[in-house]
Parts: C-alpha cells; structure tokens; sequence
C-alpha cells in the first residue's frame, strides 16, 4: 500500500501535526484514520473504454496541475471569452461562479483541451479523452480520497472512498468524473482484532444501494470490498439513441443492470448498463490511499495546492457534446463539482433527501434481481466466484 496523509487540520494558528487528533465533527483520532482508509481500501474491477485498457481512477493533478480557468458570459448567457490562470502557488479556495458586474464567471478545469462553446471540439468528445488519457494515463497512479469519520456516539466509523476520472463516457456524457462507496466498520479503532466492515454502500448514477453485511458484496482478504465500475450503457428515448463505455459509477455485482439513468424531461429512459465481470482489476494493494478532511479545516494560505477543496468550480470543460445532443435530450453535458463542496453526500451518514449538486439520489429497487444474464456473460451463480484466492461473498 502507497502511504500518502493529506490530513491538514488548522488549529488555533498553526497547521495541526498528523499525530493530533482531527476536529469534533470526525470523531476518529487523525493517527486512526489512514490505518483505517488503507485496511478497508476497495479493489475495483473496471471496465475497458475507447482505446484504453482500462480508465483508473486517478489523482486531481491529472488536470489541475498546471491551469485554472474561468469562463466569462455576459449576463443573457452569452460566450465571451475564457481567461487562463497559473495554478502553481495560487490560491483559488475562494473561488466562486459570480455575478461580477455585467459578466458570468465560472471557475473550472480542462483535461483534453477544446474552448469552443458548442462544446463540439476534438477535446471535448470521448476520441480526444481516449486519446489524451492513453498518452499521460500511466504517468499516475491509480488512487482513492478517502474521508473518515465517527458515526454518532458509537465506536463504528464511516469511510468514504472517492474516485476521480478525468472523464465520463456513459449516456450522459461529461467531463471530471466522481464516483464514491460508503463503507461502514464496527470500530475506529484499526488494531481491534474483530473489527468489521457492517454495510457497504454503493452509488451510481443518480442510485444507491445498501448492501448489508449478509446481504452480497463481495470482499477480498476480510477487509476489502470489491466495486465492479460502470461498464458500457445505452437508453433509447423519443427514438433517439444513446450509448457510452465507461461511466464509473459503483456497483456490487457485475451483470445487466435496468433503468440505471433518470428521465428525459419526463420521458422515462430504459438505460440499461452492462458490468462484465473479467475486466481488469485495479487492486487494492496498489492504490495511494489519500486522507482527506473537511474543507473548512485547512489553511489554504498556507496550502493552496488543496484550493480546488473549497473552490466553487467544475471538473471539466463547462459544457461537451452528449448522447441525445442533436435530438435536444439533455443527458449530461455539464462536470461536477468538488465531493468536498457536496454537503449532503461528504460525510453523508444517512440516505434520505440526498440532493448533490441538483441530482436527487434514490435507494435502487429489487436489488435482490438487478440483473438478467446476457450475450457473452454468465448466470448470476457464476458471477458469485472467487474474484482472488482470497475472496468471497458476505
């Protein structure tokens, strides 16, 4: 396992040293919480898209090493210009979409390139995100950002694991991508001989479903859950046609899973996805497991290299062509924002009234059948195999 703790709690006036403990709202001493993040690391089988083997999640510097953007409209909404800002050294925490006299501006970043506003250049379509990612991909190493807190008054912990991809090539086209489980453990404590994980949460698209302990996840060497990555989708609606092949949304089992999108303008999507089950793997041994806090407990003056924490921006090119596009169905388009700027899924305890960034999140109905065997895949009972020599479903 790569250590790597990015824990920076800011104290009364000074940076915090990773061995004291983080502030009330975590609850888990700091020195707790990378032993944690690393003991309960997921392993994800992913799904191949474009000419890529295989798109890792990967680290923010991917696109935000070099540059900031903002993208100027005039108050009807019309394009003006875009300006370019050196990231090194600069702190953009504060960073906002603004009103700012007669102009609209709007923080973001660029991962292939494209400035256009119909969204339409080579950058801004799944060839140039291929392309671009099969020539600098392998310069980083696959990685997770992961949040640890203390649930309640109990001694359980929950540990987020978040996953950033430069882009999503799904039905709903978008560039930045960030996709999370929820992993919740019978103890903070990381030494205790019997902790446990009790339920694995996993989010895709605008679901989640709760898998118990009991209920069927699987999990290698008794601390690691297993995420099978969002695999190839399509939908059909109003006649209009749509498919991608990598969306990276997390899921329990692999398959052919139903219903996966939300509607179209009141039109309901068939959107199907299909989880092959013998993708690569991404292990979880090999992942840098990064230590977050929450973005109000660093001094970004000190650090302005975590700015894009609290930045109110978007992960990619503001606007990129989707399935749907030319049919007037719009099914994607726009990046997200940062996790740690989604209140209500950062460090989200329960599931009810989740709303990140506009998009409602439902419980996924009849996990118990989520999908039908299909061309080139097995029977559900074949998807329950040995992932490793070392795991099984619990």
């Amino acid at each position: 396992m790569i250590l790597t703790i990015l824990i920076l709690l800011l104290g009364v006036n000074d940076v915090i040293a990773v061995d004291s403990y983080p502030d009330p709202d975590s609850g888990v001493p700091v020195e707790y919480q990378q032993l944690l993040a690393e003991k309960f690391c997921p392993s994800i089988i992913s799904h191949k898209g474009g000419n890529v083997e295989i798109v890792e999640p990967e680290p923010v510097e991917m696109v935000n090493s070099s540059y900031i953007y903002k993208r100027i409209r005039d108050q009807s909404g019309a394009y003006d210009r875009t300006e370019r800002y050196s990231i090194q050294g600069l702190n953009y925490s504060s960073w906002r979409k603004v009103f700012a006299g007669t102009q609209i501006e709007e923080p973001h970043f660029e991962f292939a390139g494209g400035e256009n506003l119909s969204g339409d250049a080579y950058g801004n379509k799944p060839i140039g995100w291929y392309n671009t990612y099969s020539s600098v991909g392998s310069q980083y190493p696959a990685t997770t950002y992961t949040h640890v807190s203390r649930i309640g008054s109990t001694t359980k912990a929950l540990i987020q694991y978040w996953f950033f991809r430069p882009f999503n090539d799904w039905v709903n086209n978008h560039e930045g991508d960030w996709e999370h489980i929820n992993v919740i453990v019978s103890d903070f404590h990381p030494d205790n001989p019997n902790i446990q994980i009790e339920r694995v949460v996993y989010f895709f698209h605008r679901w989640y479903i709760i898998c118990e302990r009991g209920n069927g996840f699987i999990i290698e060497d008794e601390t690691h859950p297993v995420i099978f990555a969002g695999g190839h989708g399509q939908y059909t609606a109003w006649g209009s046609y749509g498919e991608g092949e990598a969306g990276g949304g997390c899921f329990p089992r692999a398959g052919l899973w139903n219903s996966t999108g939300a509607e179209v303008f009141g039109n309901p999507r068939p959107d199907e996805e299909i989880i092959p089950m013998n993708n690569s793997k991404i292990d979880w041994s090999t992942f840098d497991v990064i230590v977050l806090p929450d973005r109000e407990d660093i001094d970004y003056s000190t650090h302005p290299e975590y700015s894009w924490m609290n930045a109110e921006l978007r992960w990619g090119h503001p606007k990129v062509e989707s399935p749907g596009w030319t049919t007037g169905l719009q099914t994607g388009f726009v990046p997200p924002e940062s996790p740690t700027r989604m209140d209500n899924l950062w460090d989200q305890q329960s599931f009810s009234n989740i709303d990140p960034d506009e998009v409602t999140f439902e419980e996924y109905p009849n996990y118990d059948v989520p999908y039908r065997p299909f061309l080139f895949t097995v029977s559900k009972e074949q998807t329950e195999v040995r992932i490793s020599a070392k795991s099984h479903i619990i």
